[in-house]
């Protein structure tokens, strides 16, 4: 029985009859110089240290992952995170930021104390008389009857 290969030898490498190799070994200088810059800016952004723990410690961090994914709510968890990630790929981005910013201002408004006043009902319908209030109240209406419809027994 013949014995396994353990080691290639150089000549294998090189082209017939010369010392020259079939395929070029060296990495271009600009791709060279990328990737230095890359692992630079990873060191210097401390990156690569958590990179580097992360392979140093694989057989933990898998044994970690394999624990959580063995839970019981794991994968409705997963699966919840699917369903929220297709929601959001019905969703348009304009919409979305809009909808973000006008969130953040208002509670950088109500941080300031600067907020709309509400002492009773008659200020929530003088306050509706508002264009931006009433655009306002407008989309979460639009948003309640929307979900209303897709909570309907049978609707899919």
């Amino acid at each position: 029985m013949a014995r396994p290969i353990a080691a290639v030898p150089d000549e294998v490498f090189l082209q017939q009859g010369g010392t020259e190799p079939l395929y070029d070994t060296q990495i271009p200088t600009k791709a060279q110089d990328k990737i230095t810059h890359l692992l630079e800016e990873l060191d210097k952004a401390g990156l690569l240290d958590v990179l580097l723990a992360a392979v140093e410690q694989r057989d933990s961090l898998l044994g970690i992952l394999v624990n959580q994914v063995d839970k019981a709510g794991s994968i409705q968890t997963v699966k919840t995170l699917v369903g929220l990630a297709q929601v959001m790929s019905d969703m348009d981005p304009a919409g979305i930021t809009a909808v973000g910013k006008g969130i953040a201002t208002g509670v950088n408004r109500l941080q300031q104390g600067t907020g709309v006043e509400v002492g009773g009902i008659w200020d929530v319908l003088k306050a509706a008389r508002d264009p931006d209030i009433s655009r306002a109240f407008s989309a979460i209406l639009t948003i309640l009857k929307s979900m209303g419809e897709h909570l309907k027994p049978g609707s899919e």
